[in-house]
């Protein structure tokens, strides 16, 4: 009898689980999209988490009878989520009101108290994090300032991941990596909140949850969470990591220097660190592997892979149609549209900023933006220019992180989501210059945390086998000359950023001007 072991991941679009063996084998797999609801002139994006658990309950479940599972087989489960996001909940364990999700961006005039009162550069000694919107402690005091009566009935907050993960085992905790997107009150060095600065920004230390290592058993299956689930009562749970990290274990990154991109909801580039080299104007957080002292830093693009699903879901009701009624995918049908475009989609220049630029512009009111529109300009063009754009950001990204000395070891893989697509990894090996790969398996972060579990629980021996696991195809080399052409645009690119950055910000006072009338 093998063993096997779950993964769950929490993504910002869409809930997702798997049950790999102890030979690397996925037995099953489920996805569900969830509902996003954005409001508040574009502002607020929140997500019920109660949808969350209700997926993978429901996944598991199927998962376990349809492959004839023994649940005693299952020595071990992990979640991830994607942060900063935050859950709410009160002594009897039911949610506070929607779940905040990484593309909220509500708590502007609370960034501008915690910069008034720390300091950026206090922040970065203290949590190597740079001040904005989306930590969880923005999410919790804007709370404190907005809705007090809500705030007074929180008993702890949680990410989406330590929601789950209290569902399962009844014990509400963050793990070293989640902690990390507590922003300016988690000490990265220590491990442990900074009562100091908790105290300064009137933090409630008691609503924080427990901190653990990623790979540490924090708990059991609830009886009750067998019953809906499917799993045994008593299976180990892990403390668990974020999604894109699980992702990259996923895809075999164990070593500093190795570098992945996921095009999941968000496009997220990242590069394992092994040190604490801390760099500026990126995120630096804890690694789930030796997570007592292994750090990766990243990037994203907030809506790097959600552009085409906007696209798709506003633009393509032909494709949609299709999809319905055959066996071809939308998503598919927009590639064929775009693969007709030459490279640089003509002149056409899209910003995909639909949420706010994060990385490293850190501009909350930027938004998507399409430069050069002709006579000529067709729906193609704009697929590809999306693309394009994404591709971009990500390279500007890249290029901060390289200007602080750092070496990107081997080919960039690609992994999850919009990776599934030859046409974007042609669009970033040529935009980047430097050679990628495809992960083969795209099962994801589901797929790393069960490696975690696995070797949390001692059924696996070592992460070797994430390498071991990873299979790398469709190995892609840059073009020199489209390169070289992608270099004019990417200064075009940047150029267009920078004239509309005050713009934005214009653009967001009349939003919120005459967003109630």
């Amino acid at each position: 009898m093998s063993n096997c072991f779950v993964g769950i991941d929490i993504g910002c679009g869409g809930a997702k689980a798997c049950i790999v063996d102890d030979m690397g084998h996925t037995i099953g797999y489920g996805f569900r999209e969830h509902t996003i609801t954005v409001s508040h002139a574009n502002v607020w994006s929140e997500t019920a988490p109660e949808e969350y658990w209700q997926n993978i309950c429901g996944f598991l479940q199927k998962i376990i009878t349809k492959h004839h599972l023994d649940p005693s087989q299952i020595r071990g489960v992990s979640v991830s989520s994607a942060v900063p996001a935050i859950v709410m909940v009160d002594k009897e364990g039911q949610v506070i009101n929607h779940g905040y999700n990484f593309l909220d961006n509500r708590a502007k005039d609370v960034v501008a108290d915690i910069r008034a009162q720390i300091g950026r550069e206090r922040c970065f000694q203290i949590s190597a994090y740079n001040i904005d919107e989306q930590s969880i402690t923005s999410s919790l005091l804007w709370e404190k300032k907005h809705r007090p009566e809500s705030y007074a009935r929180i008993h702890k907050v949680m990410s989406p991941d330590g929601y789950v993960t209290y569902k399962l085992s009844g014990k509400i905790l963050a793990n070293y990596s989640v902690g990390t997107f507590f922003g300016p009150i988690f000490d990265i060095r220590k491990k442990c909140y900074d009562a100091h600065i908790c105290d300064k920004l009137g933090v409630d230390i008691e609503k924080l949850p427990d901190l653990y290592p990623c790979e540490q058993i924090i708990g059991e299956v609830t009886g009750e969470a067998a019953a809906l689930t499917g799993l045994k009562k008593g299976t180990p749970v892990i403390a668990g990591t974020v999604d894109a990290f699980a992702g990259w274990l996923a895809g075999g990154a164990t070593e500093a220097g190795q570098t992945q991109i996921n095009l999941g909801t968000a496009a997220v580039l990242g590069m394992v660190m092994g040190k604490p080299l801390f760099l500026q104007n990126v995120w630096n957080c804890i690694y789930p592997i030796h997570s007592e002292d292994n750090y990766v830093c990243f990037t994203t693009t907030t809506t790097g892979g959600y552009v085409m699903r906007h696209m798709r879901n506003n633009f393509s009701r032909y494709e949609q149609l299709v999809e319905r009624t055959s066996d071809y995918d939308a998503y598919d049908l927009l590639n064929l549209e775009a693969q007709k475009i030459r490279p640089g989609a003509e002149g056409l220049i899209t910003l995909p900023y639909f949420m706010g630029a994060r990385i490293p512009e850190f501009h909350i009111n930027a938004c998507g933006s399409v430069f050069g529109w002709n006579m000529n300009t067709t729906k193609a063009h704009l697929v590809r220019s999306m693309m394009e754009g994404v591709a971009m950001a990500a390279y500007r990204q890249y290029r901060a992180i390289l200007a602080q000395g750092i070496q990107s070891k081997g080919p960039i893989v690609m992994n999850e989501g919009g990776a599934k697509s030859a046409l974007w990894r042609r669009i970033f090996t040529d935009v980047f210059g430097h050679p990628t790969v495809m992960l083969k398996n795209r099962t994801g972060a589901p797929y790393g945390n069960a490696i975690l579990a696995g070797v949390a629980t001692g059924y696996l021996p070592d992460y070797s086998v994430a390498t071991q696991w990873a299979e790398y195809i469709d190995a892609m080399e840059p073009d020199p000359k489209i390169h070289a052409m992608y270099q004019d645009y990417f200064t075009l690119f940047c150029s267009v950023y920078e004239h509309l950055k005050e713009d934005y910000d214009m653009h967001a006072t009349l939003l919120n001007k005459y967003a109630e009338e």
